[in-house]
């Protein structure tokens, strides 16, 4: 599915201006690490590769805030300090999914750990939920601005495709007509030189029948002796 028609079709589902709360509560985690761990998730628009650019950028300003890749769709940000979220240096891990029977869309999750893999639970730390709620919550924005980004680009692109098509078929059609002019006045002057012919082939026909004329003429008046 391009783009183009993902976009059009959130648009015309409203998904655009749709804003689902990020939920608290216990998510798959890394199994040798633990079954389960507390965390926050939510869905996007957009593919994994959009959400971690997004997410980059947005905590690009933090200390240690380098996407690092435990395994599979699970990434981590070690001893980050991200005041958007807590005042604490805390372990950012997140599981960044391709939204399981929702094309287009990607699954987030994200689990606050104090270090050593110590997880924070939303009961006992509701201040750093309720504010990576609201971080999770603004990324969407950002996410749906990142695609009609691409979107417009991919437009962008495609346009200039068909304006170089555009471009060469008129030229094209510049050197078609100009062939066309040369052609009608060869087939005019063609035309002209059939018509002088003709002309020409009939005074010749007729001065032939004359002289036929005559000369029968004077032969018949050789055999009669005149």
């Amino acid at each position: 599915m391009t783009r183009q028609l993902l976009f059009l079709l959130m648009l015309t589902a409203g998904s655009l201006l749709e804003a689902q709360i990020p939920e608290p509560g216990r998510y798959p985690f890394f199994k040798k690490i633990a079954e389960t761990a507390p965390g926050i998730s939510t869905i996007y628009e957009g593919t994994p590769d959009d959400f971690r650019r997004i997410l980059t950028d947005n905590t690009s300003e933090a200390d240690n805030h380098r996407l690092e890749k435990v395994k599979g769709d699970l990434f981590v940000q070690y001893g980050m300090e991200f005041p958007a979220i807590s005042a604490h240096r805390l372990d950012y891990y997140w599981n960044i999914e391709e939204a399981p029977r929702q094309a287009g869309k990607t699954k987030v999750t994200l689990f606050l750990a104090l270090g050593n893999d110590n997880f924070m639970p939303p009961t006992t730390y509701p201040d750093e939920f309720q504010a990576a709620s609201r971080f999770m919550s603004s990324l969407r924005q950002d996410l749906q601005v990142e695609l009609m980004r691409q979107v417009l680009e991919e437009l962008e692109e495609a346009y200039e495709v068909e304006m170089k098509k555009l471009r060469e078929l008129n030229e094209e059609a510049r050197d078609q007509a100009k062939r066309k002019i040369k052609l009608e006045a060869a087939l005019s002057e063609l035309l002209s030189t059939q018509a002088e012919t003709a002309t020409e082939i009939d005074k010749q026909t007729q001065l032939m029948e004359q002289l036929r004329t005559q000369l029968q003429e004077l032969r018949t008046r050789s055999d009669a002796g005149y």
